[in-house]
């Protein structure tokens, strides 16, 4: 009830709605409303309250848990179960620990990480109330050679939910999506299975929101960049976390229904930033330069180096724009 009480505030922020035409639309007392009212009063929302006219939301936080997502989530889309942390070391770690027993598509979130990680086992900065860090557990019963093409049905995801907010978005294979060559947002997908048995995935997205330039650690602050500072506005966590999780979610169930990656992969190569682009592929051992040419159906990218063609794998290689 909680939650449709603040769609209904959210939906009427202009006018005042009385506790009686609340009670009578939902079926409960008016007793019960108040109760609620008071509830979301202690998790940070400032609601007038004048008699004879009602209730009026004044202000709302922007956390990530499951009350204040759900306003924005499609009613007639399933729901997810979902775990919201205001800090955690990681959400990855933490999906990870409960993935064997937690229902699929359970979404863990949070407001702050204090060890999030990337790819390679990078840093991922990822300071309190500012930007979105979650990670969503999958149970596909697929080949465990197709866990690789999930990073990238995630990236074609994301882009989807982010480019009307941020239009000119590029996806750079596998994991990243940049703005004019600075990091947006990082995708991290872990596993767990046997050669011939997948046991379980989690698909980990960090994206800046709002950070803005000096919240950055000085050695990021060229080359990493937030929907906040290229589009000069405060932008809400709460919408845009929903708009993710059902864009991964609409992308996921497609991927179980038809057994096929291709629409997700079409996303990634039409907004590539580095198809046709000469590249250097950064190995252990060496700097290679070569040219990308496409996205396979595998998800690998194909390059064409002084030695001929050859398909990358996500997990072999560092990629870097020439």
């Amino acid at each position: 009830m909680k939650s449709k009480i603040l769609e209904l505030l959210l939906n009427n922020r202009s006018d005042y709605l009385s506790g009686e035409a609340m009670s009578e639309g939902l079926g409960v007392s008016r007793a019960a409303i108040w109760k609620v009212i008071h509830q979301l009063r202690e998790n940070g929302y400032e609601i007038e309250a004048v008699s004879r006219k009602g209730y009026r939301l004044i202000h709302q936080p922007d956390h990530l848990s499951p009350d204040c997502l759900a306003p924005y989530l499609t009613p007639s889309v399933p729901a997810h179960p979902m775990i919201h942390f205001a800090s955690i070391s990681s959400t990855n770690d933490y999906a990870k620990s409960i993935a064997l027993e937690a229902e699929e598509g359970t979404v863990v979130i949070a407001d702050e990480q204090t060890t999030g990680r990337g790819r390679r086992g990078r840093n991922w900065h990822s300071p309190a109330n500012k930007n979105i860090y979650l990670s969503m557990i999958l149970k596909p019963d697929l080949p465990i050679q197709q866990v690789p093409l999930f990073t990238q049905m995630a990236a074609a995801a994301v882009w989807e939910a982010l480019e009307p907010v941020l239009p000119g978005l590029s996806i750079k294979w596998p994991n990243d999506l940049l703005f004019e060559n600075r990091k947006i947002c990082g995708i991290l997908t872990e596993m767990s299975g046997e050669m011939h048995a997948l046991h379980y995935l989690v698909i980990g997205i960090g994206i800046n929101v709002n950070t803005v330039t000096t919240d950055f650690p000085e050695d990021l602050q060229t080359i990493a960049s937030s929907l906040r500072i290229e589009t000069d506005t405060v932008q809400s966590r709460q919408k845009l976390a929903a708009r993710v999780i059902e864009s991964v979610a609409r992308h996921y169930n497609h991927v179980m229904q038809t057994g096929s990656f291709e629409s997700a992969l079409d996303v990634c190569r039409k907004h590539s930033n580095l198809l046709g682009e000469t590249i250097n592929i950064h190995t252990r051992d060496s700097v290679e330069p070569a040219r990308a040419i496409q996205i396979d159906s595998d998800g690998r990218l194909v390059v064409e180096t002084a030695s001929g063609m050859q398909a990358l794998s996500s997990g072999e290689v560092s990629i870097r724009k020439a």
